[in-house]
């Protein structure tokens, strides 16, 4: 809860926590913490995916020759809006999972994020909640928590305190941007989770959008996301087995490979798969 509170004030990188962030594409940094990036300690990002889609229609659509030169222009743009965030270059992993297809690779991301984990040890996790709005997202929020676990578990060391940043999702039948969906389970538990709408500064309102205006490959879909402000929460605790919300998902609104059905189970066996190996909880991540 401290670090939560300090990661929310902070004004500066002194005695600021290290973070690590962890997100499913090129961009989703910095709509969810792009002013943040600017005041906290030593940071790394995870980009889990390569931000380009098989099916190429993405990559021709911005006049791309094929899936992989898109997919250099999202990690340069990504690389750019970083550079104009800190005096020091972020260091960025690439786990170069193709987009749309990272519930297919959960344990392979687990494992990942565990030895990453081991090395740079962060005290701070940011990355996207489970709530449908893509099923990278998803599977990077269902990954995060179990890489923490098995940290936590092992006893080596403090396991890194999971923030959610804010990305988008399903409401009232439209896409809403900037907001959490309620938290769930009972309100007991609800209770217990601490949200922080920040308003941005006015030179952090700059920044943001500065870096934002760096991924042209992303221009019309980045128009939907606030420079005035950011929201995080602590992680609340997800039962990956169930949608995150009734009705249908944001991303199955789309041709985007998969349904939430199909999503769960693969999680389930990925959970399975963790299990068995006496990595995870059987209650799960």
């Amino acid at each position: 809860m401290e670090l939560f509170r300090r990661f929310c004030a902070l004004s500066s990188r002194r005695r600021a926590p290290s973070s690590l962030l962890v997100v499913a594409h090129p961009d989703d940094e910095i709509i969810g913490a792009g002013a943040r990036i600017s005041h906290v300690g030593k940071c790394h990002v995870v980009h889990v995916t390569d931000g380009a889609p098989r099916n190429l229609r993405d990559s021709v659509r911005g006049g791309y020759s094929s899936r992989e030169a898109y997919a250099q222009a999202r990690f340069e743009e990504a690389r750019e809006a970083l550079a104009l965030a800190r005096t020091r270059p972020v260091e960025i992993r690439r786990i170069g999972i193709t987009d749309q297809e990272s519930a297919w690779h959960l344990v392979e991301i687990v494992r990942f994020l565990v030895t990453l984990l081991r090395e740079i040890r962060p005290d701070l996790l940011l990355t996207h909640s489970y709530e449908g709005g893509h099923p990278d997202h998803d599977s990077v929020s269902f990954a995060s928590r179990a890489a923490c676990e098995i940290v936590r578990r092992r006893k080596e060391q403090r396991a890194p305190v999971i923030i959610e940043m804010a990305g988008y999702h399903a409401w009232c039948g439209e896409m809403r941007t900037g907001k959490f969906l309620p938290v769930p389970g009972d309100r007991e538990e609800s209770a217990g989770v601490e949200t922080r709408a920040i308003r941005l500064s006015a030179a952090e309102s700059r920044l943001k959008k500065e870096m934002l205006a760096c991924h042209r490959s992303q221009r019309a879909m980045l128009d939907h996301f606030s420079t005035e402000w950011e929201s995080f929460r602590l992680s609340p605790k997800y039962d990956f087995r169930e949608p995150p919300h009734d009705g249908s998902l944001f991303y199955e609104w789309f041709d985007w490979g998969i349904k939430s059905g199909q999503w769960r189970q693969l999680a389930a066996l990925a959970h399975e798969a963790l299990v068995r190996e006496k990595l995870v909880h059987e209650r799960g991540p």
